[in-house]
């Protein structure tokens, strides 16, 4: 446990009362980061924090509502403000911002670890007539958008491109099996995007692939991992 008296007590008075509100603020987003990215339930955080549910809760609200400006310690009925706070204090929180949550992805540690891994999945459209369509796909994930991206041969002129440059609804499934029988799969529902280029970005791009290019930005992943003993599963909509 850091002793914040001993940590900040070799600062000017007048900096003191700044140093321990972004300890506070950066403390708080740490405790409760796991539960944003839906890696750990918020119960066994708190047991692992000593905190009370209501208030890891009113934490998750306010980060929500407001970033980090809601994890502001403070008694002022305007919390969280820019009136509520110095502007020294509201620089550090935009830095912060900036370089550290914002890019939080959508998808978990482990997540992204098996969808690096992986370069085949199953992309799942829905025609005019309002028939499903399955077709295997290559993809990568992109770190940029936190989003799926699906190229291929002559991309622009298949079914899935059209049906989702009709209505932009897609799932799609990656899931695999390593001996003796144990299964790792996810699905992402999500908005999809049939864009005319930027296939070229994709790793395994051969020069004969098309430009065109499938983007889904993911709202709901269905994750499930069996090659970990206990195995771990997660459904969550994002």
């Amino acid at each position: 446990m850091v002793d914040k008296q001993t940590l900040f007590s070799q600062l000017p008075a007048a900096q003191q009362e700044l140093a321990f509100q972004r300890f506070h603020i950066i403390q708080r987003f740490h405790i409760i980061q796991p539960f944003l990215e839906g890696r750990v339930p918020l119960t066994n955080i708190v047991r692992t924090h000593r905190l009370a549910l209501r208030t890891a809760r009113r934490w998750v609200q306010r980060y929500r509502a407001d970033g980090l400006a809601g994890l502001v310690r403070s008694v002022r009925a305007d919390r969280g403000t820019l009136r509520g706070m110095s502007l020294e204090m509201h620089q550090f929180i935009q830095d912060t911002d900036s370089y550290e949550v914002q890019f939080l992805s959508k998808f978990t540690e482990a997540e992204l670890e098996y969808l690096q891994s992986q370069r085949l999945g199953r992309l799942a459209t829905v025609n005019q007539r309002g028939e499903p369509q399955v077709a295997a796909v290559g993809f990568r994930y992109n770190p940029e958008f936190d989003t799926i991206d699906i190229g291929g041969y002559d991309m622009a002129n298949t079914q899935k491109f059209r049906n989702i440059a009709r209505n932009g609804l897609a799932s799609f499934l990656v899931d695999d099996v390593l001996p003796p029988w144990k299964t790792r799969s996810m699905e992402i529902r999500g908005h999809a995007q049939a864009l005319p280029d930027g296939g070229q970005s994709i790793g395994y791009i051969e020069p004969n692939m098309s430009p065109a290019l499938i983007r889904i930005t993911p709202r709901r992943i269905i994750f499930w991992d069996a090659t970990i003993d206990p195995p771990i599963g997660s459904k969550r909509n994002v």
